[in-house]
């Protein structure tokens, strides 16, 4: 919940590192497990929503996500398709939000509906037909 704040997600985080199966958020539909996060304060005024990618550090490979209150600097990520790596290597860009998209989840869903509908109905006219 990037609402909360930068102290209790860095809490999460830590309390679900290894040898458990990590905090997660999205990126999209992906799922994206934190392994490693400290709290920070930018040194200037930033405005956005929680879970906004502030700031990205192709040196450091850290990433800055706006949270309720302060920020979260991401140390260490891993995706659906990658293992443990730097957070800039998976999150390019500062137009990334981070978190359950919820209106994309609802269109794959009807995607999905539509798709098994489809092959039910398939599938009756196979058995119906001699």
């Amino acid at each position: 919940d990037w609402a909360a704040s930068a102290e209790e997600i860095v809490a999460i985080v830590r309390a679900s590192a290894a040898p458990f199966s990590g905090a997660y958020t999205h990126i999209g539909l992906e799922r994206l497990t934190v392994w490693k996060a400290e709290p920070s304060r930018l040194p200037y005024p930033c405005l956005g929503t929680p879970g906004q990618v502030v700031a990205r550090s192709t040196e450091s490979g850290e990433v800055t996500v706006l949270a309720g209150s302060g920020t979260v600097v991401l140390q260490e990520v891993s995706s659906e398709t990658s293992s443990k790596t730097r957070p800039a290597d998976t999150i390019r860009s500062l137009r990334t939000r981070l978190g359950i998209d919820a209106e994309a989840q609802i269109l794959a869903l009807n995607a999905e509906i539509e798709r098994l509908r489809e092959q039910l109905a398939d599938q009756e006219r196979s058995l119906g037909s001699p």
